[in-house]
């Protein structure tokens, strides 16, 4: 369907004048109309139908309350910190007015959520790196090639092995356990074992 002069309606517009048609939006755009109602369409419609949207409902800032809040977040030591749009969504409050209205202790909220959750993913990170290196370690006194399928088939996860930490772990234990060059005692290790 096209729409003539301009853009197309907007969907509470179309809704409007199905209800006030008596038909189905999808009847609407597939062109299913009727012509034989369409002298009782006209007498439906009301002279005074309102086509906008309804008013959006903007609640009034009280700074005083709103400063006070934002300083008992920060000052607050529950983990983990909220992020600004938890703070947001808890006031009642876009982050953009919080920031516009607040610029000193909204970054300062912000800067505390992310640094937790850096060091959330640093102590990940760091686990990781560790399990993947005991379950290579583990293959190798095994006899085995710790290959990546073989380090997520252990540890149950196949996607363990996707993230660059566990990559770059794998790599440096192989290094270390002499996988990366040709050694002659862990192939005749390999070799008896075979």
């Amino acid at each position: 369907m096209r729409w003539l002069g301009g853009p197309p309606p907007s969907l509470w517009s179309l809704l409007v004048v199905c209800s006030q048609m008596g038909i189905s939006p999808l009847q609407l755009v597939r062109g299913e109309l009727d012509g034989s109602d369409s002298a009782a369409t006209t007498t439906k419609a009301a002279a005074d139908i309102r086509l906008e949207r309804p008013p959006l409902q903007h609640t009034r800032i009280d700074p005083v309350v709103i400063r006070h809040a934002l300083e008992a977040v920060l000052a607050s030591n529950q983990p983990p910190p909220p992020s600004m749009r938890l703070v947001a969504d808890r006031l009642g409050q876009t982050r953009a007015t919080l920031h516009h209205c607040f610029p000193e202790l909204c970054p300062a909220i912000a800067s505390r959520h992310r640094s937790y959750e850096e060091a959330i993913g640093a102590r990940t990170r760091t686990r990781l790196r560790e399990t993947v290196r005991d379950a290579a370690i583990a293959f190798t006194h095994r006899g085995l090639y710790p290959s990546a399928s073989h380090i997520a088939h252990l540890l149950g996860d196949r996607n363990v092995m996707r993230s660059h930490a566990a990559q770059a772990a794998w790599r440096e234990v192989l290094s270390d356990l002499g996988w990366d060059r040709p050694n002659m005692e862990l192939q005749a290790v390999m070799a008896q074992t075979a």
